[in-house]
C-alpha cells in the first residue's frame, strides 16, 4: 500500500444526517482520509457505513456539519469538479451500470465532461486495463458476471481519473476468490497510483491486512479509529463494537488458550506463518 501523506484528502466535521422516518443514521461524526490512505470504514449493519459514504458523496445532504474536499466545502462545488476528484462503488451493480455496453458505460464519465473522442477512449482503454477487464470491451453488461459487473463498475470511476475512491462493500456478493481478487486490485491501485481508499465494510478477513487505518462506527458515531493491529487484537474492546475478528485473529486468539501465545494476535497469512515460526523456533515448552 502506498504511504499515507499528512494532508487531509477529505474531510467531515460534525457531520449529522437523519432520515425522513426519523432515524439519526449519523450523530456528530468527524472523519478524515489523508491522501493516498487505505483507510476501512468499519461496524455492524446499521452503524452508519453506507449513510457515510453515501454523505461524502453528496449524494445526500446533511442536517448539520460540513464535508470538505482538500479546502473546499463539497456544497459549493460543481458536479463535475465534485465527481472527477471523488468516486463511488456502489454495493450493487445494477444501482451503477445503465448503458448497453462495457465500453459505451465506462466511456459515460470522460464523455460527459466534454473530452474529445481521442481522450475517451484513452481513458477508457486505461480504466479497463486497471480492473484486468480490457476483454470484457465490447460484451453487453447483462452478459457480465457478478464479479465482473463490479469491476466495470470500479473501471466507470477509474475513466473519470479521482483522486479518491469511496466504496461500498466492495466485496459482498463475491465468491472466495472474486474478495480476494478484488482487495488485490484495490491495494495495487493505492499502491502503485496512489489512489486514496475508503472503504466501507464489515468483512474483516482480507480488509484488515490492506488498510492502514480503520475507522469504526456504531450506532452513528465514530467510537474508534486506528492501526488493525490496535483494534482488532483487543478481542474484548473488538466485540463489544459489534466486530468480528478476522479469522486468523480467532483462531490464534484460541490457540493462546492453549499456551501458544502470539502478541499482537496476526491480522494475515504472513503475520501467521511468522508467529508460527516463533513458537517452532522456541520449540517444547
Amino acid at each position: 500500500m502506498s504511504v499515507p501523506s499528512d494532508d487531509i484528502a477529505i474531510q467531515a466535521a460534525g457531520v449529522t444526517f437523519a432520515y425522513p422516518d426519523g432515524t439519526r443514521a449519523l450523530d456528530g461524526v468527524d472523519f478524515a482520509a489523508h491522501g493516498g490512505e487505505f483507510l476501512a470504514v468499519v461496524g455492524a449493519n446499521g452503524s452508519g457505513k453506507t449513510t457515510l459514504m453515501r454523505v461524502l458523496m453528496r449524494l445526500l445532504r446533511p442536517q448539520a456539519g460540513r464535508v470538505t474536499l482538500g479546502e473546499r466545502d463539497i456544497a459549493t462545488l460543481p458536479a463535475g469538479e465534485l465527481y472527477a476528484r471523488i468516486g463511488m462503488v456502489f454495493q450493487n451493480p445494477s444501482d451503477q451500470l445503465f448503458a448497453a455496453t462495457v465500453e459505451q458505460d465506462v466511456a459515460f464519465g470522460p464523455r460527459n465532461l466534454g473530452l474529445p473522442e481521442r481522450e475517451v477512449a484513452e481513458c477508457v482503454e486505461a480504466a479497463l486495463a486497471d480492473v484486468g477487464a480490457a476483454a470484457l470491451r465490447d460484451r453487453p453488461i447483462h452478459h457480465l458476471s457478478f464479479g465482473e459487473q463490479k469491476r466495470v463498475c470500479l473501471a466507470g470511476v477509474l475513466a473519470m481519473k479521482p483522486a479518491i475512491l469511496v466504496l461500498d462493500e466492495p466485496t459482498a456478493g463475491l465468491d472466495p476468490i472474486g474478495e480476494m481478487q478484488m482487495i488485490e486490485l484495490l491495494r495495487r491501485l493505492n499502491r502503485e497510483q496512489n489512489v486514496t481508499m475508503i472503504v466501507a465494510t464489515h468483512e474483516l478477513d482480507l480488509l484488515a491486512s490492506a488498510a492502514n487505518r480503520l475507522c469504526v462506527l456504531a450506532r452513528g458515531q465514530v467510537v474508534r479509529q486506528g492501526p488493525p493491529g490496535e483494534i482488532l487484537t483487543d478481542t474484548e474492546s473488538a466485540t463489544a463494537m459489534g466486530l468480528r475478528l478476522p479469522l486468523i485473529a480467532q483462531l490464534f486468539h484460541e490457540l493462546t488458550r492453549d499456551g501458544l501465545a502470539a502478541q499482537p494476535l496476526p491480522l494475515s497469512i504472513e503475520q501467521a506463518r511468522a508467529a508460527i515460526a516463533g513458537w517452532m523456533a522456541k520449540g517444547p515448552s
